[in-house]
């Protein structure tokens, strides 16, 4: 097993949240928004909602966790093969609240990992020490490629489909490309991945 330290995004990486986002957005506020109509990573200027409206909203989609379901059927046995080349923590901006939920999400659908670490942010990430950030975050991605020797790969999805990314930054559109990007990180030296 190689040293690599391997950080992995839960919502929208792992567990579909924004689609019990969706629901409820739509319940509370009579629309009709689907996932596919997401296409900006500032959720609530597209719909509108002051910011901590749409954070109060996820937690309470998160509340409500077994209804919500992964982004990839076996998305568990494709995180586990990334523990082949190093350790893997599930790194999120879950709220304290909420945290619970997400372990047991986790436990549900056979996600393996080492850790849990909870940022205060998702733009916080940036200063932990991992060597590989598995993420749906294009400004996290911008960061790692402008201030980091870190591997940043970015889980396609609707809100980050557009964006055009730096070259250094890997794009995948599902997790089976994941660990042999992984693996060919793990036989370079680390700096500069």
């Amino acid at each position: 097993m190689s040293d690599l330290k391997i950080a992995v995004d839960l919502d929208g990486v792992l567990a579909e949240a924004m689609i019990v986002w969706c629901d409820l957005y739509n319940k509370r506020y009579g629309g009709a928004l689907t996932l596919e109509d997401i296409r900006g990573w500032d959720v609530w200027k597209i719909v509108n909602i002051p910011r901590d409206r749409f954070f109060r909203l996820l937690d309470d989609a998160w509340l409500d966790w077994e209804k919500m379901p992964p982004t990839e059927r076996d998305v568990g046995k494709k995180v586990g093969l990334l523990r082949e080349v190093g350790t893997v923590d599930i790194v999120t901006g879950r709220s304290v609240r909420t945290v619970s939920q997400a372990k047991e999400w986790l436990k549900a659908h056979g996600v393996p990992y080492d850790r849990f670490v909870r940022t205060e942010s998702n733009l916080a990430k940036i200063n932990l020490n991992y060597d590989v950030f598995v993420d749906d975050s294009p400004e996290l991605m911008e960061l790692i490629a402008s201030r980091s020797t870190a591997l940043g790969i970015l889980y396609t999805r609707p809100w980050n489909r557009d964006t055009q990314m730096p070259t250094v930054v890997r794009r995948v559109t599902r997790w089976a490309e994941v660990p042999p990007i992984v693996r060919s990180a793990s036989t370079r030296p680390h700096a500069g991945l």
